[in-house]
């Protein structure tokens, strides 16, 4: 980034800043607080805040971290059925298509208030975009590596694990 270009984003921080500033106090507090109150409020409350940031960060690393391996598996088993690929699309789909707002109730009822929420919601979140860059990947590799792999007699483990999972 140049020198201008920083001088750009800074000035339209500040524009930003200024604007926020301007409009609390047409507003007023109750529907705007003020920069210098929100800042005031961080400080004040900063270990709440520091408690509340990492109890979100270990939920979204966990519920990110089960998505990685639930939709690298679920990639791995459709490239690897054909019949299976179909079954599972029809639900994937449905995991991206469906609004986390409309899912988060549901799971507040099930899992009660907490760390499970979290961690689900970061999960259902995360798993599309996982499983369809894994199956894109697993789908990478050129035809002529594939035919390589089967001249040479790999199975379909060993081109799976030898061959695709590094182009996933």
């Amino acid at each position: 980034m140049t020198s201008r270009e920083r001088l750009v984003v800074a000035g339209s921080l500040a524009g930003g800043v200024i604007l926020w500033a301007l409009l609390a106090e047409r507003a007023g507090p109750l529907l705007l607080p003020t920069p210098g109150a929100v800042i005031v409020a961080l400080w004040e409350e900063r270990v709440k805040l520091g408690r509340a940031a990492l109890e979100t960060g270990v939920a979204s690393l966990g519920g990110l971290a089960l998505a990685s391996v639930v939709g690298v598996f679920a990639a791995g088993a459709a490239w690897w059925s054909r019949a299976l690929r179909f079954a599972l699309l029809p639900y994937t789909v449905l995991v991206q298509i469906v609004p986390i707002v409309a899912i988060a109730p549901m799971l507040v009822v099930w899992l009660g208030y907490g760390r499970g929420v979290s961690f689900s919601t970061a999960a259902i979140a995360s798993f599309y975009p996982i499983y369809s860059a894994a199956q894109t990947g697993l789908l990478a590799p050129s035809a002529d590596l594939v035919d390589l792999y089967r001249l040479l007699g790999a199975s379909r483990l060993q081109e799976l694990l030898g061959l695709r999972a590094w182009a996933a």
